[in-house]
């Protein structure tokens, strides 16, 4: 849904098969009291995304009192640490994409407080690695982990993490500056990780690829734009991973872009 002008959004109550709501706002445009509140009453919502630019709009959303069962949601804005506190009231939150700035928050402590997450896709962390790496520690019952631009997230820093939850079984790394993968040749990941994504980790020497080979249990694998040098499409390195693979039996699906060129191979 497209909003520019202030719509009435009360028809969508009489949805009865309406699960997912995805919001663009025009620039400059804020959702209304009314649609908010109309916001509110979608009891059968699980999944909300709105691309608004008030950092006010988790409050107006979440204020008491409610009985939302929203699952997911999606923060577009960094996350402040008054909105933050707000969030453990929504214990039916099972999947969060959130943006962090030291800037904003003081602490990541909520996460701990939201036992249901499986789903946790984090946005740049400025500042924050240290709090992050101990708060995710906490959330065992998390089966997908995505980190995006978070630049002082090490490979020490997940091998220490990612043996820590027990249920992982996928795992996307967007624009790391990573350079080492030995963290992946680690139990329980050496046999749940099913799903790897790495994606513009340009730090990355090419040999470090072997470490993959540890992941018995992966049936699917892109690397897009990553590794610091460019592999020919033939090498044996990748030819290795190619479904059917030796190394990697359940493999069932691999791409590999290389950098610079991003030509899928």
């Amino acid at each position: 849904m497209h909003i520019g002008t202030p719509i009435c959004l009360s028809p969508l109550a009489a949805l009865p098969l309406l699960r997912r709501l995805s919001i663009v706002m025009e620039p400059g445009t804020e959702l209304t009291d009314a649609q908010v509140a109309e916001l509110r009453a979608l009891p059968r919502l699980e999944t909300l995304h709105v691309s608004a630019t008030s950092t006010s709009l988790l409050r107006r959303l979440l204020a008491r009192p409610h009985d939302l069962q929203w699952q997911q949601i999606s923060l577009p804005q960094p996350l402040r640490q008054n909105d933050a506190a707000l969030l453990p009231q929504l214990p039916s939150l099972t999947a969060l994409s959130w943006t962090a700035h030291a800037q904003h928050l003081d602490s990541v402590d909520f996460l701990q407080r939201l036992p249901n997450l499986v789903s946790i896709h984090c946005f740049h962390c400025d500042g924050l690695v240290a709090q992050l790496t101990a708060a995710l520690q906490h959330c065992t019952n998390v089966t997908e982990l995505a980190l995006d631009c978070c630049d002082d997230i090490t490979a020490a820093h997940l091998a220490d993490l990612l043996p820590r939850l027990p249920r992982l079984q996928s795992l996307l790394l967007f624009d790391l500056t990573v350079d080492s993968l030995s963290f992946l040749a680690q139990a329980p990941l050496t046999s749940q990780l099913s799903r790897l994504v790495l994606s513009f980790c340009t730090k990355l020497p090419v040999a470090e690829l072997r470490h993959v080979h540890s992941l018995l249990g992966l049936r699917e694998m892109d690397i897009f734009g990553s590794f610091d040098e460019p592999m020919d499409p033939d090498c044996a390195a990748l030819a290795a991973l190619r479904p059917p693979s030796a190394a990697l039996p359940l493999l069932e699906s691999f791409t590999y872009t290389p950098p610079r060129i991003m030509s899928v191979q």
